[in-house]
């Protein structure tokens, strides 16, 4: 059977430690199943000649005996430097992966990005060392995120660097997003749902201006009266909100129509989006 991460990790500390004696664990046992050393109590032991054995052994699965035994707590490229087998990382890379579009011509790294419709630049989060753009879009929804190229909008002349803002198994795009408005100064814009649920998420992502529909370009387009329905928790809580000047018209829309319109919906139907800027401060 092929030995595991922790398996590996556990014989490369008893190799390079000057002990012979070490607490029992469980990967400990499994080392002593292999022909490694001897449980006794509480107490793994081995002898000179079966930490050679080891060291050889070691050297089976393509590792140098001496090799840092946190080697392997990189990905799979990393790990494969050090061992035959990359499938001993500690992970993939995916979460910390970084999902980037480009609308206009924002670059990373001193690159500009291309703009590709349906697509994206996926990125470890650790290798973007700069960013160049006018603003920075965190966008709640993956489906809009691989579209919002495509969308009607009155962005002539900007540099926009959509960010997908994340799900379980890539939950980085929203921290990375705000750490780096924070760092460079760059404003960031929040692109959500246009009902309820949708501008709650927007103004607590800590953007200070927000991609919505031109509401005139709404009037020939039916939206959910159902999801507007099943959101009376998020509605409720706008009403208290005290939201700036900026977002009344938008507020006093909803509230008429009673319907909610999703990223996917606005795009579909080419409503027009525009940036709204939050010009007050808000509160619960």
């Amino acid at each position: 059977m092929k030995p595991g991460r922790r398996e590996i990790q556990q014989a490369l500390k008893v190799v390079q430690s000057a002990s012979g004696t070490f607490t029992v664990n469980q990967t400990l046992k499994e080392l002593q199943q292999r022909g490694f050393g001897y449980c006794v109590g509480k107490e793994y032991r081995i002898e000179r000649q079966q930490k050679r054995l080891l060291k050889d052994w070691l050297g089976q699965q393509g590792i140098n005996w001496q090799t840092p035994w946190s080697a392997f707590s990189g990905d799979r490229v990393q790990t494969a430097a050090s061992a035959i087998d990359e499938k001993l990382s500690r992970s993939t890379d995916e979460g910390t992966r970084i999902l980037l579009g480009a609308w206009g011509s924002p670059a990373i790294n001193g690159e500009r990005l291309p703009q590709l419709s349906g697509g994206y630049i996926s990125m470890p989060q650790e290798a973007i060392s700069s960013i160049d753009c006018d603003y920075l879009v965190l966008v709640e929804n993956y489906p809009a995120f691989t579209r919002l190229s495509q969308a009607s909008g009155d962005f002539e002349g900007l540099r926009l660097l959509s960010v997908y803002r994340g799900d379980p198994g890539r939950p980085n795009g929203v921290v990375w997003a705000r750490e780096s408005s924070a760092r460079t100064g760059i404003p960031l814009v929040a692109s959500a749902d246009f009902d309820p649920a949708g501008l709650c998420i927007a103004l607590q992502s800590g953007a200070r201006h927000l991609i919505i529909p031109a509401l005139d370009s709404l009037s020939g387009v039916k939206g959910s009266l159902e999801d507007f329905t099943n959101q009376h928790i998020q509605w409720e809580q706008l009403r208290k909100m005290a939201l700036p000047g900026s977002l009344q018209p938008y507020i006093q829309f909803l509230e008429q129509r009673r319907e909610g319109f999703t990223q996917e919906r606005l795009i579909a139907q080419s409503a027009t989006l525009q940036m709204v800027s939050l010009d007050a401060e808000m509160s619960q």
